[in-house]
């Protein structure tokens, strides 16, 4: 399972624009990361929630524009974790510090663990 998502990881590290063209606040450029998943994980509990509900909740909680894909628990996050790749990788969501895309691709890259 890790290795299958992690070639759906590097196909999707490809494509770099929104599709309007505005890259989500980026000044135009839509910054890549290495899709890669390092020797050591980062932590869902330490480092993924709270990148989470610090750019996600506020549209994917129950009253929020996404409620549909609620990522409020770690089970909603594992269930829509090939489209939050995309999303963030293409920069269609709303601007996410470089940091925390980095850190949130290198996770998803590593099969998304519940660490």
């Amino acid at each position: 399972m890790k290795r299958r998502f992690a070639g759906l990881v590097a196909a999707l590290g490809i494509a770099s624009c929104a599709p309007n063209g505005s890259s989500s606040g980026y000044g135009g450029n839509c910054p890549t990361v290495n899709a890669s998943c390092p020797s050591s994980p980062p932590s869902y509990a330490a480092t993924i929630a709270p990148i989470v509900n610090m750019n996600c909740i506020p549209c994917h909680s129950p009253t929020g524009d996404a409620s549909d894909k609620p990522l409020g628990q770690y089970a909603g996050l594992y269930k829509y974790r090939t489209t939050s790749l995309s999303t963030v990788l293409t920069c269609k969501m709303p601007l996410v510090p470089l940091s925390d895309k980095k850190l949130f691709v290198e996770w998803l890259a590593c099969g998304a663990p519940d660490n």
